[in-house]
């Protein structure tokens, strides 16, 4: 009973490895509320650069994508984006990826909008129904993504 108490207690006290804790990445660029890390790739040790916002991991800026993350809220169900003070677009039903991935893939034609705006808001229908609201400010997207498509550290 003793040495279970105190595996248990030892498990409790060992640090934890938490995601939002950037600390140990390499930071090559800091634009606005944007910040670019290099980490290695996991799977293949290759160097990797992602963009986050307000140093969190929630949501992420890559080559291709814009990623905002609804993982804390259940998922991803449906939503709407307006770029700086426009009026919000066509509601998007999340694809399978998106859900899958509990997070709003802003790709393409969306991504480039992102890129050129100050502004970025999402409406947000969360996988049980519930309503969320992203607002986020722009400003340094497009040079914390010129740094993650040039920069000779992320290739």
């Amino acid at each position: 009973m003793r040495i279970v108490l105190s595996l248990i207690a030892g498990l409790l006290s060992a640090p934890v490895a938490n995601a939002a804790d950037v600390s140990g990445d390499k930071v090559l660029l800091k634009a606005g509320s944007w910040t670019v890390r290099r980490t290695p790739d996991l799977m293949s040790g290759k160097k990797a650069c992602t963009a986050l916002y307000q140093d969190k991991y929630l949501i992420q800026l890559t080559e291709t994508g814009l990623f905002v993350s609804q993982a804390p809220n259940g998922g991803l169900k449906s939503y709407t984006i307006s770029y700086d003070d426009g009026a919000a677009g066509a509601e998007h039903a999340a694809t399978p990826y998106e859900r899958d991935i509990q997070s709003a893939a802003l790709k393409g034609e969306a991504l480039t909008k992102a890129l050129s705006a100050k502004r970025l808001r999402l409406h947000i229908t969360t996988a049980g129904d519930r309503i969320a609201d992203e607002d986020i400010d722009l400003t340094g997207i497009d040079a914390a993504h010129n740094a993650i498509v040039r920069d000779k550290n992320c290739q």
